[in-house]
């Protein structure tokens, strides 16, 4: 497995300042894509990255609840590569593999009172729970999340010079859809 220095938290960032490209225009068909052109349309932006210095169990499930998932990293061995299946994954073992990020969805305790978050991977349907896990609270480390995120479309220029000519040429016009 190669590493390749991004967290999570650095990709927010990415989102916040350049925007990223919706998947039905730049879809994801694994590993690195080299020399690939980046399309010009619509990008989706973050307006605000927060970093989470809290920690403790109760102050994230707080921020999930109120639909913000949240970045984390953890460390992967070859028994979360191979993991298949709706039981909650309660520890690694076998070889290292490096470090990873997830998006942790949701949360809850399994019947043996295992506390555990609900993660989103980005490996496809074939791993976890049709791509997603219930992994115990201990394995995940958690990052940052998104605090509002839109799609930003750019105006014509035609419609531009028509707005400025009607609003005055003071009038700085972006459209902005409002996701969440």
């Amino acid at each position: 497995m190669e590493f390749y220095g991004a967290t999570g938290t650095i990709g927010l960032l990415y989102a916040k300042h350049k925007g990223v490209s919706l998947n039905s225009d730049y879809p994801y068909v694994g590993g690195i894509q080299k020399n690939h052109q980046i399309p010009s349309g619509p990008k989706v932006r973050v307006h605000k990255v927060v970093a989470i210095d809290d920690f403790r169990r109760h102050k994230v499930k707080k921020i999930i609840s109120k639909g913000h998932p949240v970045l984390a990293y953890m460390d992967v061995f070859e028994s979360f590569l191979d993991f298949v299946g709706p039981e909650v994954y309660k520890e690694n073992y076998g070889k290292y593999s490096g470090s990873h990020i997830v998006l942790i969805v949701g949360y809850g305790v399994d019947a043996q009172g295992y506390d555990y978050w609900i993660v989103q991977n980005t490996w496809g349907s074939d791993w976890g729970d049709k791509g997603f896990a219930k992994v115990r609270c201990g394995l995940v480390s958690i990052q940052s999340y998104a605090d509002g995120v839109f799609l930003e479309t750019f105006v014509s220029a035609a419609l531009e010079q028509f707005l400025v000519t009607e609003r005055g040429s003071n009038s700085l016009v972006r459209e902005l859809t409002i996701f969440c």
